[in-house]
């Protein structure tokens, strides 16, 4: 049978509104639930099954070895310090230590570490560890590449650090000491210990050297931060962290699954017309698109398309990523149902389906034959809006209940009035269809109904109170009126005077 290309009149769609707060109450039961699954079976079960706690215990322990983090109470924690003012810049001795066992302890000399895979990024040479020269070499390229500091004419930095130079080693035919931290140099020391430089100055020197390694907090980060980035891109922590973000992703899988699938699957597969719990609240239903009843699998593709943008949550993504990729293809298919005029959305079209407002459709047949037949056998409103008669049109009904001004009846009135030229003509076509005029046998004579006429006027101006005041007002009472009213038997009427010659001039200035 072919489809209909219009809807049918007792069939009505739901609201852009009521569509998208269905969407969102159906979003908020799987967030809850999705959520609750992933915080008590996902991180009670699968990642621990996973290897999740080992392999977090594993990089705790390499975050410890490194010399950058503190462990407390179970958790990783980034050097920090209390103190303000001189006291906090003070630190920058500490800072500096620890920054320079970083590179060169635990990633360049070893020391048990480097079974874990620490190394110095862009450090190359043919040696050993532990071979001589080795520890010179390795030396060399943390001043140069994590300092700044200059070498020799081939590692020489175009902007020199300003505060640190190379130590020095006492007694030594070679004074520098390139296996050691970096002293400051002779400039800045001076300007710190010389009695003559205000405290503004040397309190302002001393912040400076902090930033150095802890940064300004605001644009530029400083060694300290640049060993802590070095650390989480080393070969095995990141290998640790590989492990555990498997099982944390693996921990969400459940939740994030399970949710969608029970809210925007399950639910409108197992109730009547596809209804999911938003629509059930906001009296929605989905059928098919020509205005019948939907098929099984015209609801199953239905809730399954409404359903398969959420599957991209389970991709190995950041969270923040793929909830944007599920907003933006959720927002393209709410932009289709704006534009188009069924209101569909792309997975409505895919479908063959529609969704209604239950509260202001009137039926829903399974097919054309239900529906012609129910409005062959019955006389009903549904029936006769099928069939198409147009009630607003009947004639009315004889009845003496007031008549309900809407915008039909004033409209109607205005239409009318279009064609009244007076009043009188108004009151004439009032009166006659309030007061039908019966068919007689017999018929009035014009003295008769001149005679019935007047005595109705007489009647009329008599019982109407606005007739009486109008007549107080020009000075006559009613019984003046009614005096003026009595015939004078003594005069005689005047002779009804003949038309005469229509060609005389008489007859044509009567006219």
């Amino acid at each position: 049978m072919k489809e209909k290309k219009t809807l049918p009149v007792y069939i009505s769609q739901a609201s852009f509104g009521k569509e998208i707060g269905a969407f969102a109450i159906d979003a908020l039961f799987a967030l809850i639930v999705g959520t609750a699954i992933r915080y008590t079976l996902g991180s009670y079960v699968i990642a621990p099954a996973a290897g999740y706690n080992e392999a977090k215990e594993a990089y705790y322990s390499l975050a410890e070895a490194s010399g950058l983090y503190s462990r407390n109470d179970g958790n990783l924690e980034l050097i920090s310090y209390e103190d303000k003012g001189e006291a906090l810049y003070n630190h920058y001795g500490e800072l500096n230590n620890v920054v320079w066992n970083y590179y060169f302890s635990a990633c360049g000399q070893g020391n048990g570490a480097n079974d874990n895979g620490f190394v110095v990024n862009g450090f190359e040479t043919e040696l050993e560890i532990g071979a001589p020269g080795y520890a010179e070499e390795l030396g060399k390229h943390i001043l140069y590449a994590v300092y700044d500091i200059a070498i020799d004419e081939d590692r020489s930095p175009e902007v020199p650090n300003p505060y640190f130079t190379v130590a020095q080693k006492d007694g030594s035919e070679n004074p520098l000491d390139y296996t050691s931290a970096p002293v400051l140099n002779a400039d800045t020391q001076a300007k710190l210990t010389d009695p003559a430089t205000d405290e503004d100055s040397r309190l302002a020197l001393l912040k400076s050297i902090y930033e150095v390694f802890m940064g300004d907090g605001q644009t530029t980060g400083g060694l300290y931060a640049k060993a802590c980035n070095s650390f989480v891109v080393q070969p095995s922590a990141l290998a640790y962290e590989s492990i555990g973000s498997k099982a944390m992703y693996l921990a969400s899988v459940p939740g994030t699954l399970a949710a969608p699938l029970i809210f925007f699957f399950l639910v409108p597969c197992f109730t009547k017309r596809g209804k999911t719990l938003g629509k059930l609240f906001l009296k929605m239903s989905v059928i098919h698109a020509d205005g019948y009843k939907a098929g099984k699998v015209n609801v199953m593709l239905h809730a399954f398309l409404a359903m398969l943008p959420l599957a991209l949550l389970l991709l190995p993504f950041s969270q923040m990523l793929t909830f944007l990729m599920v907003a933006l293809v959720y927002l393209v298919e709410y932009i289709v149902m704006l534009m188009n005029r069924q209101h569909q959305c792309i997975h409505d079209m895919l479908s063959q389906t529609i969704v209604i407002d239950d509260r202001t459709t009137e039926a829903i047949f399974d097919d054309a034959e239900e529906e012609a037949e129910y409005a062959r056998t019955n006389n009903d409103d549904l029936a006769r809006m099928i069939r198409g008669e147009d009630e607003t049109h009947a004639a009315p009904a004889t009845s003496s209940a007031p008549v309900i001004l809407d915008s039909r009846t004033i409209g109607a009135a205005r239409e009318e009035a279009k064609n009244i030229e007076n009043f009188d003509e108004f009151e004439t076509r009032k009166n006659t269809e309030e007061t039908p005029v019966v068919p007689s046998d017999e018929k009035e004579t014009p003295e008769e109904s001149a005679s019935e006429e007047k005595v109705l006027d007489e009647e009329r101006w008599k019982e109407d109170p606005e007739m009486a005041d109008m007549m107080a007002m020009d000075g006559i009472s009613p019984e003046d009126a009614e005096a003026e009213d009595v015939p004078n038997e003594t005069e005689t009427p005047k002779a009804e005077e003949e038309p005469g010659d229509a060609n005389s001039d008489d007859f044509l200035d009567a006219k």
